[in-house]
């Protein structure tokens, strides 16, 4: 039987795409307008978020100041129609849409980027030296997703566009080396080698197939010794891969 070709959007990973849309405040007078995006731009929470704040909290905390403030250079002329981002990542790598994808949205300091870049923040706090805290590993990967599902691959930080520190060191070296392409590239030798080892459909149970064959595979070489540690450490590689998607 044939195998239909597996793309990264087969994957089984962690990104939930969580629509709050219908949640938060919008005021429909202080729209600016509506635009076609060519960009993601990546964003930090910038204050800190307190240990186990529920992301729905800051969310909503964030989507009252927006639509509070005034957004223009002269006082009392632009107020936010709502939450001026259009996707949030959780750290627990939870992705949630707050805004129609053609909205435009004061973010980057920068009219073109407003118009015709998408607002992406990733929930963490930072400083403004550029330093923050650290990005975890589930928000990396839903991040790596969320551009894939966007279908674009002009990513920048937010402080391509205007004088700022967001997203902070750490993010925005992860945009320059283009990270999401680095992770793609694994995810898509992972596919393969469930493809050609089980010729299955890249599905959640095939690949605790793979790790719990592999695994098995791993003890039983590590007590022959026989076989080279090279291949041990190979086989490990192999089983590492499988455990970050």
């Amino acid at each position: 039987m044939a195998v239909s070709p597996l793309t990264v959007a087969d994957l089984p990973l962690a990104l939930q795409i969580i629509d709050m849309r219908d949640q938060l405040p919008l005021v429909p007078a202080e729209e600016v307008g509506r635009a076609a995006k060519s960009s993601i731009t990546v964003h930090w929470n910038g204050p800190p978020i307190p240990p186990g704040e529920d992301p729905l909290d800051v969310i909503k905390s964030d989507a009252w100041f927006h639509t509070s403030k005034d957004w223009s250079p002269e006082p009392g002329i632009q107020g936010g129609d709502g939450i001026m981002y259009h996707f949030l990542v959780a750290p627990d790598g939870r992705c949630f849409k707050t805004r129609d994808d053609d909205a435009v949205l004061w973010h980057c300091g920068s009219q073109i980027g407003n118009w015709f870049s998408y607002a992406v923040q990733v929930m963490v706090g930072g400083n403004g030296d550029g330093t923050g805290d650290p990005v975890t590993s589930q928000q990396y990967a839903a991040l790596t997703q969320l551009i894939a599902h966007l279908a674009l691959d002009d990513v920048k930080p937010h402080k391509i566009w205007s004088g700022t520190a967001c997203p902070g060191i750490e993010l925005t070296a992860w945009i320059n080396r283009q990270g999401w392409k680095e992770e793609d590239m694994n995810a898509k030798e992972v596919l393969a080698l469930i493809e050609e080892t089980y010729g299955l459909t890249n599905t959640t149970q095939a690949i605790k197939d793979v790790l719990k064959e592999q695994n098995a595979a791993i003890v039983k070489l590590a007590n022959d010794e026989t076989v080279a540690d090279t291949e041990v450490a190979a086989l490990k590689d192999r089983i590492d891969k499988l455990h970050t998607i």
